[in-house]
Formats: C-alpha cells, sequence, structure tokens
C-alpha cells in the first residue's frame, strides 16, 4: 500500500512539525485533531491517498454526525482547520526543503515590516496589536505561562500525556469545558 500522502503520514509529518518548532506545538496539534477527527473514519482506501480524498464530503460527513455535540462555529473551524492541515502537508510532501507555514506571529510581523517601509512608524493601535499577539505566542513558545501548572497521566502502557497551562485556580465550568474537547479527540 502507497504511504505517501497518506493519513498516517499526514499524523506524523503534524506530530514533527510541531515537536520540531516547524509551526508552534498548540497549532499542530490541532490541526491533528482536527484531521483525527474528520479524516479518521475514512475508508483504508481512502486514508491510503489523501489526495484522492473528496474533502468536502468528508467535513459535511464530521459536521451532520457532530451537530449535536457541537457548536456551528466548532463545526466550522474543525473544517478549516482540516483544509489547512491538509494544505500544509500537500505543500511540505511537494518541497520539504521550502516549507515554511504561516503563523500569526509571521503574518503580523511581515504586515508590521510592511507597514513600517511605507510610513516609518507604526501608529499606537499597531503597536498594541503587535504586544497582544507576542503575549499571546511568547507563552506557548518559552512554555508554561504565569500562574499556571502541568501535569502528566499515563493513559496506556508506554503512552503518557502531558496537559500544559492548567491554570491554578481552574474553575469546575473549566475543567468540563476541558473534558468535554478530549473527547471530542476520540477515534471510534
Amino acid at each position: 500500500m502507497e504511504t505517501e500522502y497518506s493519513y498516517d503520514d499526514l499524523l506524523e509529518f503534524l506530530d514533527h512539525a510541531g515537536q520540531r518548532g516547524i509551526m508552534p506545538a498548540a497549532s499542530a496539534g490541532a490541526l491533528a485533531s482536527a484531521a483525527r477527527s474528520i479524516l479518521g473514519p475514512l475508508e483504508p482506501q481512502e486514508r491510503a491517498n489523501l489526495r484522492s480524498v473528496n474533502v468536502d464530503a468528508a467535513i459535511r460527513r464530521f459536521t451532520t454526525k457532530r451537530a449535536k455535540d457541537m457548536t456551528p462555529s466548532s463545526l466550522k473551524v474543525y473544517g478549516q482547520r482540516v483544509r489547512k492541515a491538509l494544505d500544509y502537508y500537500f505543500s511540505w510532501r511537494d518541497d520539504p526543503a521550502g516549507f515554511a507555514p504561516a503563523t500569526r506571529a509571521s503574518s503580523e510581523l511581515k504586515s508590521r515590516r510592511s507597514g513600517a517601509r511605507l510610513n516609518d512608524a507604526a501608529t499606537p493601535a499597531e503597536d498594541a496589536a503587535i504586544s497582544d499577539v507576542r503575549s499571546q505566542v511568547l507563552p506557548v513558545i518559552t512554555g508554561l505561562m504565569p500562574n499556571a501548572y502541568q501535569t502528566s497521566l499515563p493513559i496506556r502502557p508506554g503512552h503518557v500525556v502531558t496537559i500544559s497551562n492548567i491554570p491554578h485556580d481552574l474553575t469546575e465550568a473549566e475543567a468540563r469545558r476541558l473534558g468535554e474537547f478530549v473527547r471530542l479527540l476520540v477515534v471510534s
């Protein structure tokens, strides 16, 4: 069976990209979660060659199946993420040396640089937007956020899950929301 452009190769790519810093680990994880949810249920022959998959149909099946479990905006985000995961994957397979995914931080920096060339100074609003992006991205790059902790849990032999940036004052509602998110990751 051909493994090039396969579902398993896609997941390996996203894992590799997150671990090697090719893209933020959180972004790679979110894309992988969407891929597992939407592409996981495909037939084996479809999973063997993702280039031949009708992505719109796969997203419709997922949306129909999960419509009662998720909000419409969450369903839409999952569809967007699986498309982005496939775009990144196909781009990487076609040119691994030239692959460079767009991230929020790099897009903001690029627009900031082009804006600086036009008028040489950023407005206070632009500076505030850049600062806001940095405050969101830097904790992900550097590890734990202030007033948060990390814990690990073995879920099966040879597999330990680590959860990071848990607020010290986690509420019951937040814990319930986190649990509901983890349930969305289940592959049937």
